[in-house]
């Protein structure tokens, strides 16, 4: 009896599923080879590949000054600006309106032409570009907009006086003045407190405050005594050079952050938010702060 083995012929689509499917072993093998190398450049990498960066460093690595606007929004300008800052290898930047630029022209067709022609000659370049979200400082007012018509949203601070008294008698204290000149005006007086002139911390509640918070009274008991008296003050930018802008904001009231953010923020998104995460990396807010002393 004969035996016949049975067996199958390798068809042209068996030969090219098995070639892929070598390709794709090797790929994958050289990926992970090339993997394991970067992972090894990143965590510890040779004292040569170390020089070779200091010696010519990645444009990822360029610096990013603070570029000042504080001249006329001329669109030419900043793009000869930028060719001027990759010519020197600098290949990020972020423009600072401020001091010296017009303040009406800020976040207006003016000023959206100039940073359109920015990134414009940025992205020849293969430069970054940083946004900063206000005009001067600190961030909130976009440039005085957040408060023009509301002025609820200027800052309120907590402003202190201490003062000494001998007893007995009957004491008042009116309308104290601010300590600093970012407490523009007293409002309000809102507690008040009596020790011993010993120069602890008077902490026994004290006094009357009038109906209007104008004046608090209250009895001094015999000896020598201090008075600690806390008011309320309305806040707003004392400095000269500011042309305006008050931008201190009341940060704890979702309002007026709310109405930066659409002043601000929101036209950026707007305008170029498919470059955000990628030619825009971020976007910078300065110096946020109550603006009042603290006691």
């Amino acid at each position: 009896m004969t035996h016949r083995k049975w067996g199958r012929r390798p068809t042209a689509c068996n030969l090219i599923r098995q070639l892929l499917l070598v390709v794709l072993l090797s790929m994958t093998a050289a990926m992970s080879l090339h993997a394991a190398e970067e992972q090894r450049r990143f965590l510890s990498p040779s004292t040569e590949e170390i020089l070779n960066l200091w010696r010519s460093p990645p444009q990822v690595c360029s610096q990013a000054p603070f570029w000042f606007w504080n001249g006329p929004l001329d669109p030419d300008t900043m793009r000869e600006q930028v060719r001027m800052m990759a010519d020197k290898g600098v290949y990020a930047a972020m423009p600072h309106p401020r001091f010296g630029m017009d303040r009406r022209q800020y976040l207006e067709e003016p000023f959206w032409k100039a940073m359109g022609a920015t990134l414009d000659e940025a992205h020849k370049t293969g430069s970054s570009i940083w946004l900063y979200d206000e005009y001067n400082w600190p961030s909130g007012g976009a440039g005085g907009r957040v408060t023009d018509g509301h002025p609820e949203y200027y800052p309120r601070g907590l402003d202190y006086i201490a003062r000494e008294c001998e007893g007995p008698r009957d004491f008042t204290i009116r309308k104290p003045e601010p300590s600093e000149k970012t407490m523009e005006r007293f409002e309000k007086i809102v507690a008040a407190f009596i020790g011993p002139a010993d120069g602890t911390i008077p902490r026994r509640p004290w006094g009357k405050i009038e109906a209007s918070g104008e004046w608090v009274t209250g009895p001094t008991p015999e000896g020598r005594h201090r008075v600690l008296v806390f008011f309320q003050c309305f806040g707003r930018n004392p400095s000269p050079l500011d042309d305006g802008s008050n931008s201190f904001i009341d940060y704890l009231r979702p309002e007026p952050t709310r109405r930066f953010i659409e002043l601000t923020h929101e036209q950026y998104a707007e305008r170029y938010g498919e470059l955000f995460g990628k030619q825009i990396p971020a976007i910078f807010y300065d110096e946020p702060s109550t603006m009042a002393p603290a006691p």
